[in-house]
């Protein structure tokens, strides 16, 4: 995901902290938000408390709307690849 976002997009260099991309850190809270969504997908209350911290993150290093479609397009290619091309719309 992070390799070829940045490759194709350098500028996200500067909303994620490269320390925490490298020493796997940043994959990992990404996974575990991803994880928690799905283990709450019928009581998306219980996920307020991650995304508001996830939020502030976000407006912290100034994460503007347009950037979420071509984040969330690496990182669905991301999920079709770790799935073995078996991803779908749905």
């Amino acid at each position: 995901l992070y390799t070829n976002l940045f490759k194709e997009h350098p500028e996200f260099h500067n909303y994620f902290n490269q320390t925490n991309i490298e020493s796997g850190k940043q994959p990992a809270a990404l996974a575990e938000t991803v994880f928690r969504f799905a283990e709450n997908i019928d009581n998306l209350e219980a996920m307020g408390p991650q995304m508001s911290r996830l939020s502030n993150k976000h407006r912290a290093v100034t994460v503007q709307p347009e950037l979420y479609p071509i984040f969330g397009q690496y990182f669905l290619k991301a999920v079709d690849a770790t799935l073995g091309g078996q991803a779908n719309a749905e």
